[in-house]
């Protein structure tokens, strides 16, 4: 977290995050996992969950346990962990030991399209003045929720203050699914600056951060690239096709069907469905 040289800050971290699920959605489309496929109660050869695969080629740093342990307690700042610590599916606790049963007992029937939130999705900053353009900033992180099986697109927009300017880097990005198995961009880490805009009276504020759709054009771009993904050099001829199709102004039917089920499968849109808030920021004037 860092602060500007005239205000004192405290930044309490608020960790009861609740689990961040997909939306289950009953899919009328074929799942092309099965329950005859490799699950994830499949291990590897190093006796590692399938699901893991991923991850667990990540160094999880020795003194983890205790810095998650002393994230509750707020003495930890977030800017400074690094993908070792927050790309770890334990790093998120409680949730994790909930989020679990997404893959120790996968309903195969069912498809997890979409699944996104913060942790900690409600940061608490202290602002000891009222004086024009002073500024906190500090970090959260944004994740795939659990048993997510599409790439998701968003961009988050924080809602108007009269007060306040929030802004968020990265504003936009693309989260990776985490079924079946936890890729290893499923989180992005979060900066975020509130800067006085307009002298506040004293009290508490808050500002919902909402998930919405990207602009179409970025939309477009990140929905060819995770279809080029885990696709046969068959498959990648037929959509170089269907791309260059697109871009002369039409597709032929056999395209326009093969890209309709990579919207379904692989990538969405986080905007089109929304259910409040999965970040809010609680700002105190004192």
């Amino acid at each position: 977290m860092e602060r500007n040289t005239t205000i004192v800050v405290a930044l309490a971290v608020v960790v009861t995050c609740s689990c961040i699920g997909g939306y289950v959605m009953l899919s009328p489309y074929t799942n092309p996992y099965t329950n005859s496929d490799i699950t994830n109660n499949s291990t590897n050869a190093n006796g590692t969950p399938y699901y893991l695969s991923e991850i667990n080629t990540i160094e999880k740093p020795d003194d983890f346990k205790l810095v998650v342990r002393e994230l509750q307690s707020g003495y930890i700042d977030v800017c400074d962990l690094n993908e070792n610590y927050y790309l770890q599916p334990d790093f998120y606790e409680d949730s994790w030991q909930i989020g679990k049963r997404y893959y120790d007992e996968h309903d195969y029937s069912r498809w997890v399209v979409y699944g996104h939130g913060a942790y900690p999705a409600n940061p608490h900053i202290v602002f000891k003045t009222d004086k024009v353009d002073e500024w906190i900033r500090f970090c959260t992180f944004y994740r795939t929720g659990w048993g997510t099986e599409t790439y998701q697109g968003l961009k988050l927009v924080p809602s108007y203050s009269d007060y306040f300017d929030v802004k968020i880097e990265p504003d936009m990005f693309l989260l990776s699914p985490t079924f079946p198995v936890i890729k290893k961009d499923w989180v992005h880490k979060l900066n975020i600056t509130v800067r006085i805009k307009q002298s506040p009276p004293k009290g508490t504020y808050t500002i919902p951060v909402m998930a919405q759709v990207p602009p179409m054009e970025q939309s477009r771009e990140w929905f060819w690239e995770v279809f080029k993904r885990d696709i046969s050099p068959e498959q990648y001829y037929m959509l170089e096709e269907c791309k260059r199709q697109q871009e002369e102004g039409g597709m032929n039917l056999e395209c326009e069907e093969w890209v309709q089920t990579g919207r379904r499968n692989k990538y969405v849109t986080t905007g089109n469905i929304q259910v409040g808030p999965r970040l809010t920021i609680t700002i105190d004037v004192v």
